[in-house]
């Protein structure tokens, strides 16, 4: 499955929803909403990855912060 302009906005969404499952500060949930949204610019370019790709790296993203706190802003 190729992604579509129509899966950005879900994958954020899905970011947010999952935010909200962890994190009560909100300043954590939007700084990893930030550090998603910078991956995806990151790796919109070129060859589009398929959705599953940007799912997993989501996770991985929520998990890292949520396990250590931090930004992750260096991809």
């Amino acid at each position: 499955m190729k992604l579509k302009s129509g899966c950005i906005p879900c994958l954020v969404e899905r970011t947010k929803y999952e935010c909200d499952m962890l994190f009560e500060d909100d300043r954590e949930k939007i700084l990893v909403l930030r550090d998603f949204i910078a991956f995806l610019f990151e790796h919109l370019e070129g060859e589009l990855n398929a959705p599953v790709f940007f799912g997993t790296e989501r996770e991985k993203l929520v998990k890292r912060r949520k396990c250590h706190g931090r930004s992750l802003t260096n991809w």
